[in-house]
């Protein structure tokens, strides 16, 4: 079973828990407020990222300092994936300060927590910037399996 980090369990964060197949990934969390939710185990950040695919689900405000902090970690084997409504800026702050054996994969869903349903046809974008570890395909296998 594979290890899938989310970094921010804001609204956007939650979605991506009810996205991922909980047959195939094992999922870890970090959010930096307390989180009084007992279902939910919360984990450090240093075990997030020990993860092979970790989410960034941040508010934009909060998106550089949140990946400074993560380029201070030693990461092996690890892609960094955004979920943020824009684009440049994100892509931009991770190839600035992420290593160049850290992958880094942009994604620009086109729904929300308040859009979500699993009877729509949703979509979402994603683009390979650095895929060095060959994640692309099967982020893209696991978004078309929930019809995004």
């Amino acid at each position: 079973m594979k290890k899938v980090g989310i970094i921010g369990y804001g609204r956007f964060g939650k979605l991506l828990v009810d996205l991922l197949p909980d047959s195939k990934y094992e999922i870890k969390i970090y959010d930096s407020s307390d989180i009084f939710d007992d279902s939910i185990k919360l984990y450090s950040l240093d075990e997030v990222l020990q993860s092979l695919i970790v989410f960034i689900a941040v508010p934009i405000s909060a998106f550089e300092d949140v990946v400074k902090e993560i380029s201070q970690h030693n990461l092996y084997n690890t892609t960094i994936v955004d979920v943020c409504s824009v684009k440049v800026y994100p892509v931009e702050i991770m190839e600035k300060y992420l290593q160049k054996h850290i992958g880094i994969i942009a994604s620009h869903p086109h729904f929300g927590p308040d859009s979500y349903s699993p009877f729509k046809e949703l979509k979402i974008t994603i683009y390979p910037i650095r895929d060095i570890y060959n994640r692309f395909d099967e982020l893209k296998q696991v978004f078309e399996s929930q019809s995004i």
